[in-house]
């Protein structure tokens, strides 16, 4: 056995013995808009999203430019799945009532900017590098949407955020963190996301 690998089972050794450990992230609604406002360009048809969490949903108030029309528009959401594991990288939203303007095919293109600016968030860069390239990853079901983030190339750079994150607050996972996303991915993962009034809070699961 070398030196890193030795390092790495006394890390694993460490993540054993504290067996499961939760790591709320909090992102306030300032961070999401101030977000927002950096994936929004002149050119999209969105041209703002603001964003307000309450207690078990949120709600988004978008201005929409789009053909000869514009209009502002305000949609409401829960989450109900936000998973990064080895085995499921996906976020749910389900819209709550109607979408309060008569354009409603703009509920699905408000949703996935929701959730795009939630990663960017919790990512804590101005821009994520991951696209959506016609459905591709995006799947519609009633009222619910789904974006897989590994399908859109989100994947990596989620595992890079959650190292980031985890080896500030638990600096005995670096050894596990430095071997790659593939160790990280068996001992780390994003359990789920919750909206609360004026945050949302992602929380991290680190285990043995």
């Amino acid at each position: 056995m070398g030196f890193f690998d030795s390092i790495i089972e006394v890390a694993a050794g460490a993540i054993q013995s504290v067996r499961e450990t939760s790591l709320p992230i909090r992102l306030s609604d300032k961070v999401l808009n101030q977000v927002a406002g950096t994936l929004l360009g002149e050119d999209g048809e969105i041209r703002s999203l603001r964003i307000a969490m309450h207690e078990g949903w949120c709600q988004a108030d978008a201005h929409v430019v789009h053909d000869l029309a514009e209009f502002d528009t305000s949609a409401s959401f829960e989450i109900v799945r936000f998973e990064l594991s080895k085995e499921s990288q996906m976020i749910e939203l389900r819209q709550r009532g109607l979408l309060e303007t008569a354009a409603n095919g703009w509920r699905n293109r408000i949703a996935v900017a929701v959730m795009k600016v939630f990663v960017s968030a919790f990512l804590g860069r101005n821009l994520l590098q991951w696209g959506l390239k016609g459905t591709s990853g995006v799947s519609v079901s009633g009222d619910t949407i789904t974006v897989d983030l590994a399908c859109v190339g989100a994947k990596d750079a989620l595992f890079g955020a959650v190292a980031e994150k985890v080896g500030s607050a638990a600096p005995y996972l670096l050894p596990l963190i430095q071997s790659g996303a593939g160790k990280l991915a068996g001992h780390v993962a994003i359990s789920d996301a919750e909206c609360r009034e004026g945050e949302l809070v992602v929380n991290l699961r680190y285990f043995g």
